[in-house]
């Protein structure tokens, strides 16, 4: 069985990276909900169902986004400003450009 059937996730969702345990390399954009504006560019390490564990690039900084259901947006925060990731606002943007 391949690691994205076993969550219950597709594929689709997360291309580039195998959930579960293993160290993942993907770049992606998080929103501020505060500051529109002021969006915070993290690599992946690791994803499941229910979280995404971040690292902000070139720096020893690590953090964690949770969601409650799988149509729910990752959400958290880190240093005072709330982030959200949605993958299936990514999904639809990539699916408009074809």
């Amino acid at each position: 069985m391949f690691p994205d059937q076993q969550h219950g996730l597709r594929r689709s969702y997360f291309k580039d990276f195998v959930l579960g345990a293993s160290v993942v390399e993907r770049r992606i954009t998080l929103t501020d909900i505060d500051r529109p504006g002021e969006a915070l560019e993290v690599d992946i390490i690791a994803a499941d169902e229910t979280s995404l564990t971040l690292a902000v690039p070139n720096t020893s900084v690590q953090f964690r986004l949770f969601r409650h259901s799988r149509n729910a947006p990752y959400q958290g925060s880190l240093g005072g400003r709330s982030f959200c990731f949605a993958p299936y606002a990514v999904e639809s943007k990539k699916t408009v450009r074809k």
